[in-house]
């Protein structure tokens, strides 16, 4: 979005917003620029992070001076949040890197200062973004040439930020269109692989407006299906934005964390998008927070447990980072975006974390490279829960409670077989940081609007238990209940020789809805599932069984929908007989 070292910025291309009143918590009320869109349900995913970037990352930009301070490197090294990107969002499109200037205005932060702090903190990666509004293929090549002779490696570039959206600078003919972000930023990518043939290198992937109203627009699938059509053979990664509030409308803490629920129905988008043009291409969420526009919630409770669950359910749907907006953002008590205060205006002294830094501290229990993570879907209303097997074996469990009541969870149906685990804790009760104990016993006990997190447990996630009641001695009707049947039908969209991606339609052949529907096989070769998207599965040596999600189990007779899958293999690819079961 369009960022700025000041708490006015940018709102959606068709917002109109008028100030209303500040409510009592704190939270500025204002009439929200877009209708939000009904909540698709947080549904169950898994995906090992077996990539190279960081799973967790977080913004900083060239006006923002205390990026380099002391307290910032150790604080982001405590939290695991390793990839840093820069130089800022709208502001690398007016930031020229040899003059490290705007405007002709020197800016706080130049590359060289930018890479010494990365570098300062444990596991530090550097995400930069290119000024493709308002510089040259040049000047980028000239950048990427500049990263290796001097030692200052960059794990990622992107060519431009939003340039989907006209508040950004693009100096190009017929500006913010897909066909000329195609032919242009394709002469970027070009001109860096010949700096170096090894960068990779992400393009502005366009979110669906009616899933994040903040960070969307309406023609999001014609933009990206244009630039990946025309440029997938030099695109590595899509760079996506996630910002699911328009403004600052009237929230509840259940309301911000309801849209947690949308990000399985926004990967599975990107996931249909990359699989159709470009397999090869990974994604990040580039940048997120709760809104577009700073906001009061960053500086309240809720701030962490948005964070933690939605770094979480990106990451179980396949985002190979997730990088929050920002490190400072020189706001206001009631307005600010940053993990850390930036110490005017009435804020906190400066690099005091904010909540959001405690929501990525704990997300970083779970969210390590080689580990397994993905959701524990508990049925229990407002409670956000993960699970992570851990590549030192071990087990980890999050829980985020947005409800204003405690709750208890059973360990058993979290997965987890020890008899005690450690446990740490973030709560509106007690918001000064991050509570560690001993956890053990049968249950564990959940805080009002809290994120705890078990951590060295033994387990695994649960799968379904077998009825524990004696099969009826009555044989079942051939045909199920009311008429309804299903059908798989299985097709490998890509193959690139190791690993593939492939689509599974579901169709409903019988005369009555179906209520759910799970989709069965077997791997004849040593296929093995990575990530799955539209469904919930399990994998056990050669056999898959995926499930439907809470929005797409209901198919109407002659109906049908689909899910997708990313995978593995050696040898050979047959592909494998599903079997299809109705409820």
């Amino acid at each position: 979005m369009a960022r700025s070292p000041s708490p006015g910025r940018r709102w959606a291309a068709t917002a109109t917003a008028l100030a209303l009143t500040l409510a009592a918590a704190g939270t500025a009320a204002v009439l929200s620029a877009a209708p939000a869109p009904a909540d698709t349900g947080e549904g169950s995913a898994s995906a090992t992070l077996s990539g190279s970037l960081d799973p967790l990352g977080v913004n900083t930009a060239a006006w923002d001076g205390g990026f380099t301070d002391a307290a910032i490197a150790p604080a982001l090294s405590a939290a695991h949040t390793g990839l840093v990107r820069y130089p800022g969002g709208s502001w690398a499109d007016q930031y020229l890197w040899q003059s490290n200037s705007v405007s002709g205005q020197t800016q706080s932060v130049d590359f060289g200062a930018y890479a010494k702090q990365v570098d300062a903190v444990g596991g530090g990666q550097k995400l930069v973004t290119v000024d493709y509004g308002s510089d040259t293929p040049a000047s980028a090549a000239a950048w990427v040439k500049q990263s290796q002779t001097s030692g200052e490696g960059v794990a990622l570039w992107e060519v431009g930020n939003e340039e989907y959206g006209s508040w950004e600078v693009d100096d190009h003919a017929n500006p913010h269109t897909a066909s000329s972000y195609a032919t242009n930023a394709l002469s970027y990518m070009q001109a860096m692989k010949a700096a170096d043939p090894h960068a990779q290198i992400c393009y502005d992937y366009a979110m669906d407006g009616d899933l994040a109203p903040g960070a969307g627009v309406s023609g999001w699938q014609d933009w990206n299906d244009t630039i990946l059509q025309a440029d997938a053979a030099d695109i590595d990664c899509a760079d996506v934005h996630w910002y699911p509030i328009n403004g600052t409308p009237t929230e509840s803490v259940q309301s911000i964390m309801q849209l947690v629920d949308r990000v399985p129905a926004a990967a599975a988008e990107v996931h249909t998008a990359l699989s159709t043009y470009d397999p090869k291409a990974e994604f990040v969420v580039g940048e997120t927070n709760m809104s577009n526009a700073a906001n009061a919630w960053n500086e309240e409770p809720v701030g962490a447990l948005f964070s933690a669950a939605n770094a979480m359910e990106w990451l179980a749907n396949g985002a190979q980072s997730i990088d929050w907006w920002d490190v400072h953002n020189y706001g206001s008590p009631t307005a600010d975006f940053g993990m850390f205060s930036s110490g005017g205006n009435g804020e906190p002294s400066g690099d005091t974390p904010y909540p959001p830094y405690y929501g990525y501290l704990l997300a970083s229990k779970l969210a390590v490279h080689g580990a397994t993570v993905g959701t524990l879907p508990l049925g229990t209303a407002d409670l956000y829960s993960y699970y992570s097997q851990l590549p030192d074996g071990s087990y980890a469990v999050m829980l985020v409670n947005a409800g204003s009541a405690a709750t208890s969870v059973g360990t058993a149906d979290l997965g987890i077989t020890s008899a005690s685990e450690t446990s740490s804790s973030y709560s509106a009760a007690d918001p000064g940081g991050i509570t560690s104990g001993t956890a053990s016993g049968s249950t564990i006990s959940v805080p009002a609007q809290s994120v705890v997190v078990l951590s060295g447990a033994t387990g695994a996630p649960p799968t379904s238990a077998p009825p524990t009641t004696a099969p009826p001695t009555t044989a079942p009707p051939t045909t199920p209940p009311g008429g309804s049947g299903c059908k798989a039908s299985y097709a490998v969209s890509s193959d690139w020789g190791s690993g593939f991606t492939a689509n599974v339609t579901v169709a409903n052949t019988g005369s009555a809805d179906t209520k759910s529907w799970k989709v069965s096989w077997s791997w004849p070769g040593n296929q093995a599932v990575l990530n799955m998207w539209n469904a919930v599965y399990s994998q056990s040596a050669t056999s898959v069984t995926a499930a439907s999600q809470s929005y797409n189990a209901d198919i109407p007779p002659g109906g049908s929908t689909s899910f997708g899958l990313q995978a593995t293999y050696s040898g050979g690819n047959t592909a494998p007989t599903l079997s299809c079961t109705p409820g």
